[in-house]
């Protein structure tokens, strides 16, 4: 033990100048600290608190007594207070009992404070979503069964019979189909009804009805007559005229014969070629303007059927058969289309023979095209026929000399219209005729031609060789007669 006082007091002074320097470094790394621990600071710890007022004292005291003895001065005042400060003891163990106790409390009812939070937000996050499916699964249901009752996507066949009664209002009837297990919702046919049924009385009597009708079948049922619509069908033959047509239908009962002329000659259809058709001029001595746009086919019509119900589907046939194509090459032939329907009703009315249409259609065209005025009169004895009263098997030379716009034995040209209406077959040879062929198989341009009674075509080129088809064809009639007069007796 050194017993040199000196020593000890240079010692201590060493001592207390190694504090001071640790506190100067310390008080210049105190800002940083202070900012780190700057949000820290804004919730203090009573425990840490203490601490730091502990530490702070003991250090205050330490550099106390360096001052006191830098100055030479006293120290009774500083070891009285060291005295003092051992004098309680067991305040200070209480003290740090109580700051190392005091955190730990409060970490374990944060804790438990939010378990208990948690614990209630996931509880009341369940309870909303149990809500929601409830709500759901129950408005869904009932939507489903709404619509099933409607629509009647699923319901029995069975069939019952109602009886209504006069005056009976949408309530009486909803609630008599809901009783007989018809529809399930009430209210809900009621609504309907009001939203679409409102003008029409209920019908009165015996009425049978099915669960699986639908709410617009049963109104039908209970509101409307029911009427069976009859189906005809009706063919209709190439080269047949309007007023062949306009037979055939009457007289299957379908529509009147002032209506069918009505609407065949003013009614504004809406077909492409119907505009382009009124673009054209057209003789005012036209008979019929749609002749020729009847298309011949089969159909069938309700009995009940419209005069322009029937003649629309007559055109709408027409105009998807006579196609683009076909304008195209009316302007290669430098015709237009109605003046090739035109030809093509008399090629239609004059061919025997489908071998014959394109012969017959060369004929008309070599006659059109001619520069001689004689060949510029078509002399179809069609044309003729189409004006007379009756049509005669075998037309009298005293017929071709009546004065009448459609006589092409005294009118050039074309008719003002057509004289049947054709079909595709005649349509097709019109717009591109081919000439006939002679007994050695070669092509010839023939301006004439003649049938017998039994259909067979005689073409010629010259007016000689056209009178010998004339004898031939005569000659050919005789015998036909013959045998048909023959088998007739037997």
């Amino acid at each position: 033990m050194n017993t040199n006082p000196e020593k000890n007091n240079i010692s201590k002074d060493e001592n207390v100048d190694e504090i001071l320097e640790i506190l100067e470094s310390y008080k210049k790394f105190e800002p940083e600290s202070d900012k780190k621990t700057e949000e820290q600071a804004e919730v203090p710890d009573e425990g840490a608190t203490k601490i730091t007022d502990a530490v702070t004292a003991h250090f205050t005291e330490v550099i106390d007594a360096a001052a006191i003895r830098r100055a030479g001065g006293d120290m009774t005042m500083h070891f009285a207070a060291l005295e003092e400060e051992k004098s309680e003891p067991e305040n200070d163990d209480k003290t740090e009992t109580v700051i190392e106790k005091m955190p730990k409390r409060r970490r374990k009812n944060k804790v438990a404070k939010g378990a208990f939070g948690l614990f209630s937000g996931i509880f009341k996050t369940l309870m909303y979503i149990i809500f929601v499916l409830g709500v759901s699964a129950y408005v869904s249901y009932n939507v489903i069964m709404i619509g099933n009752d409607i629509f009647a996507f699923v319901k029995p066949e069975n069939v019952k019979t109602i009886t209504l009664t006069e005056n009976m209002t949408n309530k009486d009837v909803a609630k008599l189909l809901e009783d007989n297990g018809i529809i399930s919702f009430d209210w809900v046919f009621e609504l309907y009804v009001k939203n679409k049924y409102t003008k029409n009385p209920y019908l009165t009597g015996e009425i049978e009805v099915s669960p699986n009708m639908n709410y617009d079948e049963l109104l039908t049922k209970l509101k409307f007559v029911e009427t069976v619509r009859e189906v005809v069908k009706i063919t209709i033959p190439e080269g047949y005229t309007t007023d062949q047509i306009i037979e055939l239908l009457t007289s299957n009962g379908i529509g009147n014969k002032k209506d069918y002329i009505d609407v065949i000659n003013n009614y504004p259809f809406k077909h492409k070629f119907i505009a382009k058709l009124a673009d054209i001029p057209k003789s005012p001595d036209r008979r019929y303007r749609l002749e020729g746009y009847m298309f011949p086919d089969t159909y069938l019509f309700y009995r009940d059927d419209s005069a322009v119900t029937v003649i629309n589907k007559m055109l709408n046939n027409f105009e998807s058969k006579f196609d683009e194509s076909f304008y195209a090459r009316c302007d290669v032939l430098g015709m237009n289309f109605d003046e090739i329907i035109i030809l093509a009703s008399m090629v239609e009315a004059e061919a025997k023979f489908p071998i014959d249409l394109e012969c017959v259609s060369s004929v008309f065209h070599n006659r059109l095209n001619s520069e001689l005025s004689y060949f510029k009169k078509m002399q179809c004895d069609a044309t003729v026929q189409y004006f007379l009263p009756e049509r005669k098997e075998i037309l009298p030379i005293s017929d071709t000399e009546i004065d009448h716009p459609y006589n092409t034995y005294i009118y050039e040209g074309l008719p003002p219209g057509a004289i049947s209406n054709p079909g595709i077959d005649a349509i097709t040879a019109a717009l591109w005729p081919d000439n006939p062929v002679n007994d050695n198989g070669v092509s010839f341009k023939a301006y004439y031609f003649v049938s017998n009674l039994s259909g067979k075509t005689y073409y010629a080129a010259t007016k000689e060789a056209h009178d010998q088809n004339i004898k031939k064809a005569k000659a050919d009639n005789a015998e036909y007669n013959s045998l048909y007069n023959n088998e007739s007796r037997s």
